[in-house]
């Protein structure tokens, strides 16, 4: 929460309010708060959050839901419009934040701290490109997971936000919604697997270096983490 709210000092609320607006499709109501996405002046569907994070995937690309996979006249499949792909913003920032949320199922260096590292055990994916974020307030739980072809959201909470969820007795999005999301995954594993192949591709906008996990800066030895070229990390020296 801490380096969300120094990006959003960085960017300007506006920015980000902008942002939101442009990735969900709503319209966050005009607010100094920091904590924009804390629950205040804006609700967002499971629907509307899986359309905002296939530009996670698709390096910026938002891809618009649509309720049909096809329509067939008898054998004959008749032709429906493509869903709609909006670029929403450069391809570099979106793949850097992917990489950070594979550490969340713990992929990478840190991917020991990661609150849903039991993903892949429950989900059956041990060999699969995975991402995702879980989420845990008073009234809801979240937890998203995708691939590079695929997105999946689950909410857990009350219609009226009544009564509360309390995480001393096991309600976290590390829980309730990770194992449902686990659930249907082993599923699509079943029907539909070619929805499980991929990987996420980094652009050219992007570097990987080994960075001194203390100092900071590019080292010799370390760990890996990426970069956007116009914003690179000094030498260690």
């Amino acid at each position: 929460n801490g380096a969300a709210i120094a990006a959003i000092h960085g960017v300007g609320i506006d920015g980000v309010r902008d942002f939101i607006a442009k990735v969900t499709g709503t319209n966050p109501i005009a607010s100094e708060m920091l904590a924009i996405g804390a629950g205040r002046g804006i609700e967002l569907s499971p629907l509307q959050l899986a359309a905002a994070y296939t530009i996670l995937p698709n390096n910026g690309v938002k891809i618009s839901p649509r309720s049909l996979r096809a329509v067939y006249d008898g054998e004959n499949e008749i032709e429906t419009h493509e869903p709609n792909a909006t670029r929403v913003v450069g391809a570099g920032a979106p793949f850097i934040v992917t990489r950070m949320l594979q550490s969340v199922i713990g992929d990478g260096s840190d991917g020991q701290y990661g609150t849903a590292k039991i993903a892949r055990k429950l989900s059956d994916l041990e060999s699969v490109e995975l991402a995702g974020k879980t989420g845990t307030g008073d009234n809801d739980l979240w937890f998203v997971g995708f691939t590079a072809r695929v997105v999946v959201v689950v909410w857990v909470g009350f219609d009226n936000n009544f009564p509360t969820f309390e995480a001393s007795k096991g309600f976290t999005g590390s829980r309730l919604p990770l194992q449902i999301w686990a659930r249907f995954m082993k599923d699509l594993k079943k029907s539909r697997p070619n929805l499980l192949k991929g990987s996420f591709t980094m652009p050219l906008g992007v570097r990987a270096l080994t960075i001194d996990p203390i100092a900071g800066c590019t080292s010799k030895n370390g760990i890996k983490e990426y970069y956007l070229i116009d914003r690179l990390p000094p030498v260690c020296y």
